[in-house]
């Protein structure tokens, strides 16, 4: 309505200080899905180092335990949020699965590329079931 082109507070409203690593950001996506579990232990941590990818986070986001489900992930609400604040096109933030799957402890699924493709699934049919993605689209198989 105030003529710009794009309103959104980006990632501010997913800031949490007890997470210093991302600002709370992954933490925002993973600790809702169905299939982990957010309390981390010190032999979460221990592993989530021996694993070595993820050189800027000291422990996992989360430990995934089972297969990966929406849970109680909810993108529709802040979406709306923004939504009722423009009439113009708008753009929402998801992280992605390839940046999720490195930050997890996966005790599933063994292969980051098989976790990466269970979340973007996962992150897709929400958006769907929400509205917020165009019907037919997916990600590649």
């Amino acid at each position: 309505m105030a003529g710009i082109d794009v309103v959104a507070d980006g990632e501010l409203y997913r800031f949490d200080v007890n997470h210093p690593d991302t600002n709370g950001m992954i933490e925002y996506f993973v600790r809702p899905l169905g299939g982990v579990r957010g309390q981390i232990g010190l032999a979460d941590i221990d592993a989530f180092a021996r694993m070595g990818e993820m050189k800027f986070r000291a422990r996992p986001a989360a430990v995934v335990k089972s297969a990966i489900s929406p849970g109680t992930l909810d993108l529709l609400s802040p979406f709306q949020r923004a939504r009722g604040l423009t009439r113009s096109p708008l753009k929402f933030t998801v992280t992605g699965p390839h940046m999720l799957s490195r930050t997890l402890l996966d005790q599933h699924y063994q292969k980051t590329g098989e976790l990466a493709m269970a979340l973007a699934r996962v992150l897709v049919a929400k958006a769907k079931m929400d509205g917020l993605l165009l019907a037919g689209w997916s990600p590649a198989p």
